[in-house]
């Protein structure tokens, strides 16, 4: 049998997962994670020295204690080829009927307490870590650049950013983009770019620590406006990013806005909800915040592979 081996079930390859995924391997001291691809075999390089290593469904029932780090809807076909696993949840969006009984069936970890206690409500037994955060060699910067540095989607009120620098607010806009919410969406007609979000684009950042750390080192105010149904309070790693970076942070009120929030409007943030707000804070003097987890709350995490 094989032991303690991490599965990224996803056909994603930016954003949280993925970030997640390095961050505990480099934590738990593991060089690959597992990808299911039955037309081929082979890997490649997952996130800079992490690997993926391809594999087929059938050869699934020989791991046990498997650490499964994301699943997404093309992958929910294989949960029921799994042993005994344990399983990360990392918001609501994921509680497929399938994830959900399998959650009821494994090891649920959950990494933010509105999650935590949402399963705890539906009666699935769930613990709660920090978000795993390894601390790399960063790059000191100028923190001269307002910036959104998340994916460009529909959670992440990309276009709050976009109507801010129309009355000049000046914020670069990085990240991954979904293109149904850039240029055609029912929810804003003609999608951002009838926003001018073009004009505020400078692009689709690597998987490469260095180039990342030093968006972040020439960061003054990160502006995430990020929001989740049934989620907020807890971290990101965008947060985590600019805490370790010594940004100043701006939040949507509705992720600051949910019982025990580790983010308070005025005490180590800025919430806004429109462009308005959004333009405002700017113009306030930045406010730090130091939510990334202690070497002990690091540690917990190797609790998986004991």
């Amino acid at each position: 049998m094989l032991y303690n081996k991490i599965f990224y079930l996803s056909n994603a390859s930016f954003g949280g997962w993925v970030t997640f995924t390095y961050h505990l391997c480099k934590l738990l001291g593991i060089n690959e994670v597992l990808t299911i691809k039955d037309t081929y075999k082979g890997g490649g390089r997952f996130y800079e020295d992490v690997k993926y290593v391809n594999i087929k469904q059938n050869i699934i029932p020989k791991f046990e204690n498997s650490i499964i780090v994301a699943i997404d809807k093309q992958h929910l076909k294989y949960l029921n080829l799994f042993k005994k696993s344990f399983v990360i949840i990392h918001d609501p969006t994921e509680l497929h009927d399938e994830v959900i009984q399998f959650c009821r069936q494994n090891t649920v970890i959950t990494i933010r307490k509105a999650v935590s206690e949402l399963l705890t409500s539906m009666g699935i037994q769930n613990v709660f870590y920090k978000h795993p955060y390894y601390k790399y060699n960063k790059i000191i910067g100028s923190n001269k650049y307002n910036r959104s540095l998340s994916r460009i989607d529909f959670d992440k009120n990309t276009d709050i950013i976009c109507r801010a620098n129309n009355l000049g607010a000046k914020i670069e806009i990085w990240g991954s983009k979904n293109f149904r919410f850039v240029y055609n969406n029912s929810y804003i007609k003609g999608g951002l770019k009838s926003l001018g979000f073009d004009d505020y684009y400078k692009g689709q950042y690597a998987k490469d620590l260095s180039k990342i750390s030093k968006l972040y080192a020439d960061t003054n105010y990160l502006v995430d406006l990020s929001t989740i149904k049934k989620d907020g309070g807890g971290t990101q790693y965008t947060f985590l990013e600019a805490e370790y970076h010594k940004c100043g942070m701006i939040l949507h009120k509705d992720w600051c806005n949910v019982k025990d929030s580790l983010y308070v409007n005025g005490i180590n943030c800025y919430a806004v909800k429109d462009e308005y707000e959004l333009l405002e804070a700017l113009k306030m003097p930045k406010l730090y915040s130091n939510n990334l987890p202690t070497e002990n709350e690091n540690n917990n995490w190797k609790k998986l592979i004991l």
